[in-house]
């Protein structure tokens, strides 16, 4: 009897020691989201393409304010991962993304190396306006600590667009940083 005291102490022990960790990470580390929110266009594309066509558009990270909002800082940025990536015809009215076979998000910053951070390998037949990226799980910290990032789209076709489209690209990070 002694003994199962004797291990049932001990796992008591270990729940509580575990969960006061969890609650330490709590008090000590916030997380939040990071929106970044940009209208551009995309030129007509009058060929079908046989490979690939990239369009780089640039981020500014430098946002003290969204930090301070959540009393943190750029510098205290533990984790960061991608929670969403879409794109959004906004004109011409009649539009859709039909026209796309594969679409793919890069991410670069200076001093890192590229990465894709989503994709759609296969677009829908019936897309509309909306276009959701499926996201590719990894931490990405290291860009947002950089002053500016690189987004480049990389996109594939199977037909022909025959005028410029604007857009709306929306991407989303969650970060988790350290208080001040």
């Amino acid at each position: 009897m002694n003994t199962i005291l004797k291990y049932s102490f001990i796992t008591l022990l270990l729940f509580l020691g575990t969960s006061a960790c969890k609650k330490v990470d709590d008090v000590t580390s916030v997380r939040f989201d990071m929106d970044f929110d940009e209208n551009t266009s995309l030129p007509a594309i009058p060929i079908v393409l046989t490979s690939p066509v990239r369009f780089d558009y640039e981020f500014s990270t430098d946002r003290p304010e969204d930090y301070a909002a959540h009393q943190t800082a750029k510098n205290l940025v533990q984790e960061v991962v991608l929670k969403n990536a879409s794109l959004r015809i906004t004109a011409p009215e009649d539009a859709n993304f039909q026209f796309l076979e594969l679409v793919r998000f890069y991410i670069n910053a200076e001093g890192l190396s590229q990465q894709v951070i989503a994709q759609k390998e296969i677009v829908p037949e019936d897309i509309g306006k909306d276009l959701d990226l499926d996201i590719i799980d990894q931490d990405l910290s290291a860009y947002l600590k950089k002053d500016k990032i690189v987004l480049t789209i990389e996109v594939d076709t199977d037909a022909v667009t025959t005028e410029e489209l604007d857009l709306n690209i929306i991407t989303v990070f969650g970060i988790k940083a350290g208080l001040l």
